[in-house]
């Protein structure tokens, strides 16, 4: 039980910080937009500072955690962790934001295959992420919801496949069940996109 609570805490950085090392992303100064994000936001910042902060320790790290289910509470707030985790929040679409483009996007579980949200994400796609010449971090909660992301990604030409994990390594070992009662685990499969 211990491993499975400790996963679903640590699933969030440990795959970004994962995927940076990957992306090569070594600069002094690094913005991460996370969008959409949810769960990941109400994560306690040791968690970012100790994983992110600590692989990256030459590197100040700038979070901004985005989106309408974003906790009011935390809307427009900025918190410093440490020297070099920042933490910043905004309760918003990113479409709807004057924020400038990151480093580079994560997106945790989005479901941008799933039909629904797929209209949601339309907008910010066609509006931000496509014109950004940047890359962008994406996880899905099991090999259908992959799958059905990879799909919509393609069909709408919305940027082009770098690196896939069908089976990440740092997602989440603690089972939840998606609205359809399917098992699920946050982080379950990762993907990086490119958007030149």
């Amino acid at each position: 039980l211990r491993s499975r609570v400790l996963s679903k805490l640590l699933s969030y950085p440990l795959t970004l910080a994962r995927n940076m090392q990957k992306l090569d992303i070594n600069k002094k100064q690094t913005e991460i937009h996370v969008l959409g994000a949810r769960a990941e936001a109400t994560l306690p910042e040791i968690y970012w500072n100790e994983v992110v902060a600590s692989s990256f320790p030459a590197t100040d790290i700038k979070l901004v955690f985005i989106g309408p289910q974003v906790p009011s509470t935390l809307d427009e707030k900025t918190t410093l962790h440490g020297d070099s985790l920042q933490l910043h929040f905004r309760k918003a679409l990113y479409e709807e934001t004057a924020l400038t483009n990151p480093d580079c996007f994560y997106l945790c579980n989005s479901g941008v295959g799933n039909e629904g949200e797929m209209c949601l994400w339309r907008k910010t796609f066609e509006r931000k992420i496509l014109s950004s010449g940047r890359k962008g971090i994406f996880t899905s909660f099991s090999n259908d919801d992959l799958s059905s992301d990879l799909s919509a990604l393609r069909q709408n030409s919305w940027g082009s496949e770098l690196e896939l994990e069908s089976l990440n390594p740092m997602r989440s070992l603690w089972e939840e069940f998606d609205h359809n009662k399917n098992s699920v685990y946050s982080n379950h499969s990762s993907f990086v996109m490119s958007f030149d």
